[in-house]
């Protein structure tokens, strides 16, 4: 996956500091010095070891993603004992968006830097791009958790649809996402298309929640989101009033 990246043996270099306390070999059999600093972003580019996966590095960094976001909805719904009504969606919903914000701005520099290391754009074993966009893509089960909070075989399979709709978009690359991925380079260049991809299957993800819902739970939702302002109150109420 990807394309190598010229001269690499010297870009590999840059990582090397004062005290080299690791080597690296490179695809020409060249050994390098690399300094332990320098794998911190590394580190974070293969989400924690994830891309090291030999089979499927992306669809690894993917479950790994959709899994700690249903331990995560879990969490929340055990903290509020199955009434997730009685917490504020809109702190929720604030600090997921917080954090995956940090993912997606931390992952374009240690996606930067890991290009370098490994000498390759967008290397296979780079998958903090998918972690970005598979959260990104599980949003919407965010907006609906008080209505699946009272079902969680339902969300149980909300996460795993969402999951495979995320792997579909970022196999498939339809339209904007293949656009995204061949108009970046570097960090930005590595997370966009998967960000596109996250998106896409939001919008569908959200659909088939709506669909699924049904009036009555949907109208839950807007009752839950009310506690957080009314400009989200008057949205639902013109649509399902």
């Amino acid at each position: 996956m990807g394309f190598p990246i010229d001269k690499k043996q010297l870009s590999a270099a840059i990582f090397v500091g004062a005290k080299p306390a690791a080597t690296m070999t490179t695809e020409d059999s060249d050994v390098v010095q690399v300094d332990r600093a320098a794998m911190f972003p590394v580190w974070i580019a293969v989400a924690g070891g994830c891309g090291y996966t030999p089979l499927a590095p992306g669809t690894a960094g993917s479950l790994a993603a959709a899994i700690l976001f249903g331990v995560a909805c879990f969490g929340v719904i055990g903290r509020s004992r199955g009434e997730v009504g009685e917490l504020p969606l809109g702190l929720i919903l604030a600090v997921a968006g917080a954090i995956i914000f940090a993912v997606c701005t931390i992952g374009t520099w240690a996606s930067g830097r890991a290009e370098i290391f490994f000498g390759r754009h967008d290397d296979g074993r780079i998958v903090i791009d998918e972690v970005a966009g598979q959260w990104i893509n599980l949003v919407p089960v965010l907006l609906f958790l008080p209505a699946l909070s009272t079902d969680l075989i339902s969300l149980f399979f909300a996460v795993v649809t969402g999951f495979v709709l995320f792997r579909v978009f970022d196999i498939w690359k339809p339209g904007a996402i293949r656009w995204t991925e061949r108009r970046f380079e570097g960090g930005w260049g590595v997370m966009a298309d998967d960000i596109m991809a996250g998106v896409h299957g939001a919008c569908l993800l959200g659909l088939g929640l709506w669909l699924w819902s049904g009036t009555t739970l949907a109208l839950a939702l807007t009752e839950a989101l009310s506690t957080t302002g009314n400009l989200a109150m008057n949205y639902f109420e013109g649509g399902w009033a």
